[in-house]
């Protein structure tokens, strides 16, 4: 059997056209991810996964999350649009009113003052208690990025142990620039001390999350490859659409593999550690297009044929392009290697992943 032969095919099996399908529909599917939101997205990937013919599973399990539902901002009557934050605190229907302050940049020698805060930056749990050490009413952050109004305070999941140093004992506000610079504006041209009202609504607490598992199963050998990647927003949708177009190439090629391939659709609440739990498990890739990506591998380098194939794809795609479809090959040439590979191999972890790879 000419490996080399066959993994190349795999690999040209991969299409531009059916990734940026699967895209699409995640886009579609994956709004502010709340119960009915998010499980659609879920959805979607188990009937896909279904119509290939590859065994799945859809699975829930208790989770601490705090989810971020609303928030409204006015001053002087005039409207804002803005979101809360996760781990922050609710106010209620009635709001909140103080006088609004500008400070550029939050630090320890902020002077206090019971006003609520207006600052640049992205939140953090250290800007957040600064403002807190400051005696702010509330404080309101003017993000330069897309605001990410489903994250928690750091960036970091929420897990029960660790939530107390995370909680925002003040309501934690959002907004891009362009509000920003409006508020801002308003702010300034006002005459006197303007008066701010504000309104957030954060739910925290216990709640079932989704996890989709799917499996083009070895029935002799329990070992597998496991590939990962979080249904979060659409940021990820192009890392969710790779797990897809995995399945759908593995699936058509009729292939006999020494190992399982799992693949493993994980909320962003997700706080189950598989490592713990799957012993049996050889390799794991784990894609995320917002954070690092890493992966656990056997020392060695990827085939030549599969690392020309990517190089080319590559080099043909314009600069600052998503090279989805490279990706795409570049994952399965792992999987592959690690599939078709003699037992034992030497386990290495890189928190840096395919950003080195590449």
């Amino acid at each position: 059997m000419d490996m080399e032969r066959i993994k190349k095919e795999v690999l040209e099996a991969v299409s531009e056209r059916q990734l940026q399908s699967f895209k699409s529909q995640f886009i579609k599917e994956t709004g502010f991810p709340v119960a009915k939101e998010e499980l659609r997205s879920f959805q979607y990937a188990k009937e896909v996964l279904e119509i290939l013919g590859v065994e799945t599973k859809l699975s829930f399990h208790d989770s601490f999350v705090s989810l971020p539902i609303h928030a409204r901002l006015s001053l002087q009557g005039e409207e804002f649009q803005c979101s809360t934050h996760a781990m922050s605190t609710s106010t209620g229907e009635i709001g909140l009113n103080g006088k609004l302050r500008y400070v550029k940049r939050l630090d320890e020698n902020t002077a206090a003052s019971k006003e609520i805060v207006l600052t640049e930056g992205t939140v953090s749990p250290g800007a957040v208690r600064m403002a807190e050490k400051a005696g702010a009413k509330a404080v309101i952050f003017i993000e330069s990025e897309t605001v990410r109004k489903a994250l928690s305070v750091d960036g970091a999941e929420d897990n029960a142990n660790s939530a107390p140093h995370y909680f925002s004992s003040i309501p934690v506000l959002l907004m891009n620039e362009n509000e920003g610079d409006k508020l801002k504006n308003s702010w300034s041209q006002a005459a006197g001390e303007p008066c701010c009202w504000l309104m957030t609504e954060v739910e925290t607490g216990w709640r079932e999350v989704p996890t989709l598992t799917a499996e083009i199963r070895n029935p002799v050998s329990a070992d597998f490859i496991q590939a990962s990647s979080t249904i979060d927003s659409a940021e990820n949708a192009g890392t969710n659409a790779i797990l897809l177009e995995m399945a759908r190439v593995l699936s058509s090629q009729n292939l006999f593999f020494d190992k399982s391939i799992r693949l493993l659709f994980l909320s962003k609440h997700y706080q189950v550690s598989w490592e713990e739990q799957q012993s049996e498990c050889l390799l794991h890739l784990h894609l995320d297009d917002r954070h690092h990506e890493g992966f656990e591998l056997r020392k060695g380098s990827l085939p030549a044929a599969a690392r020309a194939l990517i190089q080319a794809e590559r080099n043909s795609r314009k600069s600052g392009i998503t090279h989805l479809k490279a990706d795409c090959q570049q994952h399965l040439a792992l999987i592959l290697e690690a599939c078709t590979d003699q037992l034992p191999f030497a386990q290495e972890t890189d928190e840096e992943g395919f950003k080195e790879a590449k």
